[in-house]
């Protein structure tokens, strides 16, 4: 059986250890919350700004002329405000790619960089079909 003394260290550990927890865990959210609202939040609202227009069914989408305005052309944006080349209503294939910044190609301006653009380009060569 463990005496009181052994039982005072444990309880004596456990404390200090719930104390450092919860300090870590506060200074982890108050680190996260600084960046999000003091850091992040300003340089996205400077950098989306000319980059999206309004749209009635998606709520903004990719300005078509980003890529003429901005990038030489290298950072394409197709009709639909989608970052490809234009879209193709009579294609045997439609691939849709779903993801995040990733799939995006977040700081890639040239979207034949992407590996969006690779996987379209890669399939077309296997399967000789019409995008």
């Amino acid at each position: 059986m463990l005496t009181k003394k052994i039982k005072m260290k444990i309880f004596n550990i456990l404390r200090q250890s719930f104390i450092i927890l919860l300090i870590s865990f506060t200074l982890i959210i108050s680190i996260e919350l600084f960046v999000k609202f003091f850091i992040y939040e300003k340089k996205t609202v400077k950098n989306i700004h000319g980059f999206v227009m309004p749209d009635d069914n998606l709520i903004w989408k990719l300005d078509p002329e980003l890529g003429k305005k901005y990038f030489n052309g290298a950072f394409k944006v197709n009709e639909i405000g989608f970052r490809d080349n234009s879209y193709n209503e009579n294609a045997e294939i439609k691939i849709l790619i779903l993801g995040d910044s990733v799939s995006w190609g977040h700081e890639i301006f040239n979207y034949k960089l992407t590996y969006t653009y690779y996987v379209r380009k890669i399939h077309r060569e296997k399967y000789k079909k019409i995008y």
